[in-house]
């Protein structure tokens, strides 16, 4: 199935799909794939998959060599069988095999060309033909010094890949956890597995201070619990009080917080890191709990001042809080947290925001409202059939030699910022660009596509870069359905456009999309599109997460109350929605019968000119409808210019 999240070796992109297609039968398919999946041998692993199949036929060069190569389907794979095969056909000793054998690991070449020599002569001794022994060391060993695997490393390769395989199918969840421990150093290789979790429909519990252990914790088959170590601010010695107060009795209010755990816990910076990581969410509403917490390091005082002067002895065993009077209650906050500000603590307090994905809810919409996307996807599914493989040749001899999976990682996407130093960056200048089909082939060659499109996403991550000219750049990460995206500000654009661009909002983009097919990424810089004549200021909007995710109709269930008069005008303004139907319904336009092919094409112009946004542009034409795929920001301007149209 391709579900090698975490299988040693077999983890990365083309491993899976060669694994998919090979369907391991045996563990001698996995050794080959391990030994295969290499810069070298890697063009033979269609071969090698058709030969198993029987969709080509397997063939050898003699048939003493049969036996040597018939497990590899008459593909040369391993050290080992060079030196079998030099001992069958030329008749070397071990020991002159093995000094072959250092010869093609070591790439010794003039030592390799010596060999040559000694056996082409040995294999006339064998009574071989000397055409043949010079095929079979031309075409078959010397090639094999550039790729060359010892068999023995890649079986314990493959031995920990089965078992980790293994363990992955029968235990799934117990696998995640264990998978999640070991990366808890690694946040984004927690977010993948998170997301992983999901599809396998596995739930990742939010920290909580009852139930988190010190580390990821397994709580049935379909629920892992976040850990407490994940909490910054959060000290070792704060979560041992912590654990070791509710191993035999959970926490029941905060009260019971205050008076087990003491001063170790009962401080700002604990309370704090413990409230905005939702580990205390069972006790209180977050802002309530902030606004707490001068009480709770008063209260904690003032119990302690009790325990001091000894008031509390005749009633030990009793409850505290009803033996000294002291009594506590939370705060109440006018405002609970909103969804977006439990987000952005949650991320930094622990480096993921277990509230939820600031897009969760809004995919289809993005999907709907974005223009050009389905293209995006067309050309994301045709660049997964090319394979990037680029490993050195290391010595294969070295049994620590890095495993192919590893090397053979992409480069994140910001590493390729610091290529660009001025505004000479290769993307097309500013004008306009037709949409046009992608064709993508999997040549290395293959120039860059560029297409008109407009997408949403969540801004992650933003670079701003002063160019050898003296202007300012600015690229952002940006996440979208399914995609990233990299935002690119050139100097020209920079001013118009750098204080829409913040981490953690939501943008939309209109622009030129450029595919960059030696980086494998996606890039877009805001400009006309759509038969605009000009981009004007209105190429990238921004917005809040909670107004976009109100404007979409995503519920926050964690919110019972909002006060509405705590959004500012300018905030309410910011939105470019004020004269957009409520229920987003598409918006038709009549058109006369007296219209030409000319007026439909001013009608599109038109169109192209108005600001993008959510309301769906159609046509009635002789009773048919027609979707023009213009989605604009509101009707009014339309409106005045239709009626001017049909004066």
């Amino acid at each position: 199935e391709g579900d090698m999240t975490g299988v040693f070796q077999f983890e990365s992109d083309g491993m899976r799909r060669y694994l998919k297609e090979l369907k391991p039968s045996s563990f001698e398919d996995l050794i080959a794939m391990v030994s295969l999946y290499r810069p070298g041998p890697l063009a033979y692993i269609p071969e090698f998959i058709d030969r198993k199949f029987g969709r080509k036929v397997v063939e050898y060069p003699h048939p003493s060599l049969e036996a040597i190569l018939k497990p590899t389907y008459g593909i040369a794979v391993y050290q080992e069988q060079i030196m079998q095969l030099v001992q069958a056909f030329a008749g070397f000793s071990l020991g002159e095999a093995d000094i072959l054998r250092r010869a093609i690991g070591k790439k010794k070449y003039d030592l390799l060309m010596e060999q040559r020599d000694k056996f082409i002569q040995a294999a006339h001794t064998q009574w071989h033909k000397e055409d043949l022994a010079i095929y079979i060391f031309d075409e078959i060993i010397e090639p094999f010094a550039g790729y060359g695997f010892n068999k023995s490393h890649a079986a314990c390769y493959s031995m920990i890949a089965y078992q980790t395989a293994y363990m992955k199918t029968y235990y799934p969840t117990e696998f995640m956890v264990a998978l999640m421990v070991s990366d808890e150093e690694d946040m984004d290789r927690i977010k993948m597995e998170i997301g992983e979790a999901a599809i396998k429909w596995v739930k990742i519990l939010p920290p909580d201070i009852n139930q988190s252990r010190q580390h990821f914790t397994y709580v049935d088959n379909t629920t892992i619990r976040f850990w407490l170590k994940a909490i910054k601010g959060l000290g070792e010695w704060p979560i041992t009080t912590i654990r070791n107060n509710v191993k035999d009795t959970k926490f029941t209010s905060i009260e019971d917080i205050i008076e087990r755990t003491g001063g170790d816990v009962i401080n700002k910076k604990s309370l704090e890191s413990l409230i905005y990581s939702w580990a205390l969410d069972d006790f209180g509403e977050r802002n309530s709990l902030l606004a707490s917490i001068v009480k709770m390091t008063a209260y904690l005082k003032e119990i302690e001042s009790k325990r001091e002067t000894s008031q509390m002895g005749l009633f030990d065993g009793l409850d505290t809080s009803e033996n000294t009077g002291v009594h506590f209650e939370l705060e109440k906050s006018k405002v609970e947290m909103t969804f977006e500000e439990r987000m952005k603590w949650e991320k930094a307090m622990i480096g993921y925001p277990v509230s939820g994905h600031p897009l969760d809810g809004t995919y289809n919409f993005i999907r709907q409202k974005s223009k050009n996307i389905w293209s995006i996807y067309e050309w994301l599914e045709k660049r997964k059939e090319k394979i990037p493989v680029s490993v050195s040749n290391e010595d294969t001899d070295d049994a620590t030699q890095e495993s192919s999976d590893d090397a053979t990682e992409q480069k994140p996407l910001n590493s390729q910022i610091d290529s660009i130093e001025n505004d000479n960056v290769d993307i097309p200048p500013n004008n306009n660009t037709p949409e046009i089909d992608i064709n993508i082939t999997t040549d290395e060659k293959e120039p860059d596509v560029v297409i008109s499109a407009t997408l949403i996403g969540l801004v992650t991550s933003i670079r701003k870069i002063q160019t050898k000219s003296g202007g300012m750049m600015l690229m952002a990460l940006v996440e979208s359905a399914g995609f990233d995206f990299r935002l690119v500000l050139f100097s020209c654009d920079y001013e118009a456009y750098v204080s829409k661009i913040e981490e953690d909002r939501i943008i939309i983009v209109e622009g030129r999309v450029r595919f960059d097919t030696e980086r494998d990424e996606i890039s877009v810089s805001p400009g006309a599109g759509f038969g605009k004549k000009s981009a004007g200021s209105d190429a990238i909007k921004s917005f809040s997460i909670s107004q976009f995710r109100d404007f979409v109709g995503v519920k926050d269930p964690k919110v019972k109350w909002r006060n509405e008069e705590s959004a500012s005008t300018e905030e309410i303004q910011e939105l470019p929605i004020q004269n957009t139907p409520q229920d987003n319904s598409n918006y038709y336009i009549d058109i006369p019968p007296y219209w030409t092919k000319d007026d439909l094409l001013d009608l599109k112009d038109h169109l192209a000119s108005l600001p993008i946004w959510l309301i769906p542009v159609w046509i009635r034409v002789s009773g048919i409808e027609k979707n023009t795929k213009f989605t604009i920001e509101n009707i009014s301007e339309l409106e005045r210019w239709v009626k001017m149209k049909n004066v």
